[in-house]
């Protein structure tokens, strides 16, 4: 953006203030100045804008920052009269897009107009006269008050203007003489026969004004900033007007604007204007009135956050109305409160929380006025997140387990979609597809982390590692959230296993069987450490791991994880033919599961423990047998542990040693109650679950 300092001056009252010092100004209000040309005409600065401020992209808007910062008023600007907004003018206007939030349209005759000498001073020298005078005022216009437009010639327009969206890629030939491909989806400005605009961005040569015309139709609009900005870019092109309407314009500037015209015009016609007044017509389009929004701000809140001794409630007031914002009808009587303020409608773009107006009056203020002295912190702890917490007490518990925790990248590829679409077919409508992803490696987000580490599982064992023990804290990403398309992401703990348990080589490697109960042994030592009551292992059919080697695991609200060994399809998508061991659970349901009751004081009389080694299936889960013992159990069985687990050959079941504990807190209890209580739960195991003492 470059700033004339005289045409600043038609604004504002500062010409005794000398360009070194503006500088310097314009430095503390955020507008960065790359470079200053001085000539004898003028003094120019070259200021690097803010991506989020379009109402900088004018004289106007620099000049609101200056008055708020320096207290002084912004010069009136002179208005022309417009027509009634009538919607009749010489050729139908149909609006057929919603990209299109203002539009406004005004017929006008010139007759002999010329560039005023007041106007022509401040555009390149060597400009002047190339282009039709009327070309001349609106960019001068766009300069003054930021509301980019454009003159159509209406005679050379066919019959109609149409704004739509375009239906295919088409080459059009610009005002500038080159010729551009116009991506589908852009919103252009057509007539009867062919594109005359690219709305927002660029006209058309085929409907310009030339200095021959003599009727015109002067576009002052506003378009959706996401629009403009993808057209622009596709078309390899960026215009004054494209950069301003990227940044969002102002709602209301359009009839301003259009009064500027018209004032201007009449001022150098005079009385000829007089005799094309009757030919004037307006078109006025909005699709909904503009916004009044307002956010409220209290001095106090001010002061604590910039560290003042005290804010002054008027200075605060005039400094954010200068800059644009009204008090509302709505401001409490006690100023020390909020602050109620109606945002500009240049300003709704990136105005809407408390934050944004101390950022608005921070500025206007002087940041050279803030002490560098951060303001006392609050002691105030914040409430403890408990999720946080179940992380670091599960680190300590599985790095002195062995495990190393590790970090593995968010996304995977299309090829790896299409391995889980084939192990679950409901898979594939739960990926969130990344839509500009830099490669094809990272497309998709994913639900869930078993590909992750079973890669990195695989790589660790070809580089000779004989244990690989790892976890991640992780986020899993869906599509599906209870049955409906609703995108959301969950914290999981994952765990894999292969190779040798214990990493000493003297010793055999361990069997399937035997990893398994250790990998089932390091899941109670997490419950143990959450402090939880005893978790459920169940069977389950859960895609990715294998049909016959896997359990569900619910920490006391249901199935919330899974435990068992990885699908076969994924050792052998990731190159490694050994078993892979594998935990994937919530986060959340480990948060959320029911805690032990707090066993306050110890019995004084002793336990009695018994022995039982039952036969079990080779797939069925020792922990199966513990929940049927509990449930047929008196209260006085407290605790069961597993003492081995061993099969002997040329049996085809196992054996699993339990040791159980009674105990009773009022008295000693007889060998009787608890052989009575053992005959019970041997029978409720034969009955529930076919479950028999081994001989």
């Amino acid at each position: 953006m470059i700033v004339q300092l005289k045409l600043l001056e038609e604004l504002i009252e500062i010409a005794d203030i000398d360009h070194r010092t503006l500088r310097g100004i314009f430095d503390i209000l955020g507008l960065e100045v790359k470079s200053i040309e001085t000539t004898e005409q003028n003094i120019q600065f070259k200021i690097e804008l803010l991506a989020n401020r379009g109402d900088h992209f004018s004289h106007l808007g620099i000049a609101r920052e200056l008055a708020a910062y320096l207290g002084r008023q912004l010069k009136p600007l002179n208005y022309g009269k417009l027509p009634e907004k009538n919607n009749k003018l010489s050729i139908k206007v149909d609006l057929e897009s919603r990209l299109c939030l203002r539009v406004n349209l005004l017929e006008l005759e010139l007759n002999n107009f010329k560039l005023p000498d007041k106007i022509a001073r401040f555009l390149p020298a060597d400009e002047i006269g190339k282009r039709p005078p009327i070309v001349d005022l609106l960019n001068y216009l766009q300069l003054e008050i930021g509301q980019p437009m454009h003159a159509f010639d209406i005679d050379k327009l066919q019959g109609c203007l149409r704004f739509v969206e375009l239906e295919k890629a088409t080459e059009i030939k610009a005002l500038d003489g080159k010729t551009y491909v116009v991506p589908a989806g852009a919103l252009v400005q057509r007539d009867q026969k062919e594109i005359v605009g690219i709305a927002g961005v660029i006209g058309c040569a085929n409907s310009a004004c030339d200095h021959k015309t003599t009727r015109v139709l002067i576009e002052a609009a506003l378009f959706d900033p996401i629009s403009i900005r993808k057209t622009a870019r596709a078309m390899g092109i960026s215009t004054d007007a494209s950069f301003l309407f990227e940044r969002g314009g102002d709602f209301e500037n359009q009839l301003l604007a259009l009064g500027r015209v018209t004032h201007e015009i009449d001022i150098q016609l005079g009385k000829a204007a007089k005799d094309t007044l009757s030919n004037r017509k307006l078109f006025s389009y909005e699709d909904k009135p503009t916004e009044k929004r307002e956010v409220a701000i209290s001095p106090a809140y001010i002061k604590h956050q910039l560290n003042l001794p005290s804010i002054d409630t008027a200075d605060l007031i005039k400094r954010l109305t200068a800059i644009g914002f009204k008090i509302s009808a709505k401001e409490t009587a006690n100023t020390e409160q909020e602050i109620i303020f109606e945002v500009p409608s240049w300003r709704l773009w990136d105005i809407s929380r408390k934050q944004d107006l101390l950022e608005e009056y921070t500025r206007v203020l002087g940041l050279d006025k803030v002490p560098s002295k951060l303001p006392p912190l609050s002691y105030n702890s914040p409430p403890p997140n408990k999720t946080l917490e179940i992380q670091e007490s599960l680190e300590n518990l599985l790095v002195n387990r062995g495990f190393i925790e590790v970090v593995t990248k968010s996304f995977y590829s299309s090829n790896e979609v299409d391995l889980l679409a084939k192990l679950s077919g409901d898979s594939k409508g739960q990926h969130i597809q990344i839509t500009n992803s830099i490669e094809s490696a990272y497309s998709h987000l994913k639900i869930t982390n078993a590909l992750h580490l079973a890669h990195l599982a695989a790589r660790n064992r070809r580089m000779g590692l004989t244990s690989v023990k790892a976890f991640e804290f992780c986020k899993l990403f869906n599509r599906k959230f209870k049955d409906r398309d609703q995108q959301f992401e969950e914290d999981f703990l994952s765990i894999i296993f292969c190779g040798r348990w214990h990493t000493g080589l003297w010793k055999k490697p361990p069997s399937r069987e035997e990893t398994l109960g250790a990998f089932a042994g390091l899941l109670k030592d997490i419950r143990a450490s959450l402090k939880a009551k005893d978790f459920k292992l169940s069977q389950a059919e859960y895609p990715l791991l294998h049909p016959g080697i896997q359990a569900g695991i619910d920490f006391g609200g249901g199935i919330s994880g899974y435990f068992g060994l990885l699908h076969p399809k994924i050792n052998s998508f990731v190159g490694i033919n050994e078993d892979l061991f594998y935990f994937e659970g919530s986060l959340k349901a480990l948060v959320n599961s029911p805690k032990k009751e707090k066993n306050l004081k110890s019995s004084d009389f002793p336990a009695i423990w018994r022995d039982l080694t039952l036969r079990l299936d080779k797939r069925q889960f020792a922990e199966s047998a513990i929940n049927i013992m509990r449930e047929a159990a008196a209260s006085h069985l407290q605790e069961i542990q597993i003492l081995d687990d061993f099969t002997k050959d040329g049996e085809d079941f196992r054996r699993v040693s339990y040791r159980l504990f009674f105990e009773s807190m009022e008295r000693t209890l007889e060998n009787s109650e608890v052989d009575d209580q053992i005959s019970k739960i041997l029978k409720t195991l034969e009955n529930k679950a076919n479950l028999k003492l081994a001989s």
